[in-house]
């Protein structure tokens, strides 16, 4: 259901990102772009949502809250 990222890729999906940006904005076309992060970050955010998941399960059967 998730996709998995590593670090280094969200690194590397953001300087991309960037250097999208850079381009079509200066085709007028930054919309488009924003648009593409919005959708992007919205798909990262599970991701996320499940690591936090999994580091509060293994803190509370460790013990540690």
């Amino acid at each position: 259901m998730y996709q998995s990222f590593t670090d280094n890729e969200l690194r590397e999906a953001i300087r991309a990102s960037t250097e999208e940006y850079q381009l079509l904005r200066s085709k007028g076309s930054a919309l488009k772009w924003v648009l593409q992060v919005a959708e992007a970050l919205t798909s990262m955010q599970g991701e996320l949502n499940r690591r936090l998941a999994l580091r509060s399960r293994r803190a509370s059967s460790t013990g540690m809250s």
